[in-house]
């Protein structure tokens, strides 16, 4: 609704002025708690579907205390997309992912 703005920070303003009206704040304020309310209800669906693995997650780390990486992978698999391979290199202690 409020799209891409800008709004260039004015050095001869005052504390708590703004360069915009009270109606532009509001949609998007609109805007931000939309985003925000999705993100979380995404968050929520997500964790109810997955909810086996949270557990299995949660008491691992109640068994471990901090676990890795490879930990995850080997108790929930690995994740259903192809990540970076110098992402991969770095957070597995196992090497380079092979292919």
């Amino acid at each position: 609704r409020v799209g891409q703005l800008s709004f260039p920070r004015d050095d001869n303003a005052g504390p708590g002025e703004k360069r915009y009206s009270d109606s532009t704040a509001e949609a998007m304020d609109d805007e931000a708690r939309a985003i925000v309310d999705e993100a979380y209800q995404r968050t929520v669906d997500l964790m109810t579907e997955k909810k086996a693995q949270v557990e299995m997650v949660a008491n691992l780390l109640l068994e471990k205390e901090t676990i890795t990486h490879d930990d995850l992978v080997d108790l929930i698999g690995a994740r259903p997309f192809q990540g970076d391979s110098a992402y991969q290199e770095y957070v597995s202690g196992r090497g380079p992912m092979k292919k």
